[in-house]
């Protein structure tokens, strides 16, 4: 089950959802992370502006991430044997930046005439068994939400989402260097950061993510 798939209690119909996937397989997403929203096309473009929802169903999907975020911290500190230091500090603060992201999504969502999804159920595995596990996974999801914001940016109309998403992942990006640097490894993958598309997404955060009846 991807991150999508798992919230759609209260989101954006599921027909929908996969009519997106659809366009976004076809390389349509990929192009705009690389050449702005023009790069999609026209049609594209028109299909997504009659539906009237792409902005929503974007901060639907920025919001699940933000709570597999704000889980995975809040549970490392009561459950990683031996949490000290440097990732002690880093679970401290980015379980509380990433409750106020989804705080402040949910906000937005409502604002945008829709309804805040329930988040699927995470399963993180074994990456509580050690500090150093802990910070490998925290460093697979501070990397994934900075490429999804950068991915998903470009399609953004509404003033106000783009407003959160551009302060949100200034913040993302601060927390995957910190994560980095905590591992001994450089702060940044090189000059740019590449978007990913939603399918690109859940492949990502798929492994933490309960499958229904499982």
């Amino acid at each position: 089950m991807g991150v999508f798939e798992g919230s759609q209690r209260g989101a954006v119909p599921a027909s929908d959802v996969f009519t997106r996937h659809e366009l976004l397989l076809r390389g349509v997403f990929g192009a705009v992370a690389i050449g702005g929203a023009a790069a999609a096309g026209p049609l594209v473009r028109d299909a997504f502006a009659q539906s009237g929802r792409i902005d929503t169903e974007i901060a639907q999907f920025a919001y699940v991430l933000e709570r597999l975020e704000q889980d995975f911290y809040e549970r490392a500190l009561r459950e990683v044997p031996g949490l000290s230091g440097g990732a002690l500090r880093i679970a401290r603060e980015l379980a509380r930046n990433e409750a106020e992201h989804a705080k402040t999504l949910g906000q937005l969502i409502r604002q945008l005439g829709s309804t805040v999804p329930d988040p699927p159920k995470f399963d993180f595995g074994e990456s509580f068994r050690s500090q150093d596990r802990f910070l490998a996974t925290a460093q697979t999801l501070e990397d994934t939400g900075v490429s999804a914001y950068n991915g998903a940016g470009p399609l953004v109309e509404q003033k106000d989402i783009l407003t959160a998403a551009g302060q949100i992942v200034q913040i993302e990006g601060r927390h995957a260097a910190w994560v980095r640097f905590e591992r001994g490894e450089d702060i940044t993958a090189g000059a740019f950061d590449r978007g990913l598309t939603m399918k690109q997404v859940d492949a990502r955060v798929a492994p933490f993510i309960v499958k229904e009846g499982g």
